[in-house]
């Protein structure tokens, strides 16, 4: 198990291999918001890319080298519920639109601004 300093730093460098800057870049760039931060990976939703709304950096401790995933997420909303859609209906599951493992820490940056158009970074 981890230290909360040893998860903090990692996720800082996450985030810099991303943007060359800090969290506040990235809200102020893409208005990103965090969403989870576990033992190896961080998640933060994004604005501004249709196909999808959520990325995910994954540390393969092993082999030193980032995972990376975009992933599409469907809120429920109240048009859902006067049509008479649950909540737990299959339509409201993440999606994993595209994925990339095994990439080094600078190819990450890249990776992202390939997929979606976006610039991390002035």
């Amino acid at each position: 198990m981890k230290t909360k300093e040893e998860i903090n730093y990692m996720v800082k460098e996450m985030v810099r291999a991303l943007c060359n800057g800090g969290f506040g870049r990235l809200q102020a760039m893409l208005g990103a918001k965090a969403i989870s931060i576990t033992d190896n990976s961080f998640t933060f939703s994004f604005k501004m890319f249709r196909k999808a709304n959520e990325f995910k950096i994954e540390l393969d401790e092993g082999l030193d080298l980032y995972n990376c995933y975009f992933i599409k997420t469907r809120k429920y909303t109240t048009n859902d519920f006067m049509k008479g859609i649950q909540p737990n209906d299959k339509k409201f599951e993440p999606v994993i639109v595209k994925e990339i493992k095994g990439i080094f820490c600078d190819q990450v940056k890249e990776f992202f601004e390939n997929t979606t158009g976006l610039r991390t970074s002035l």
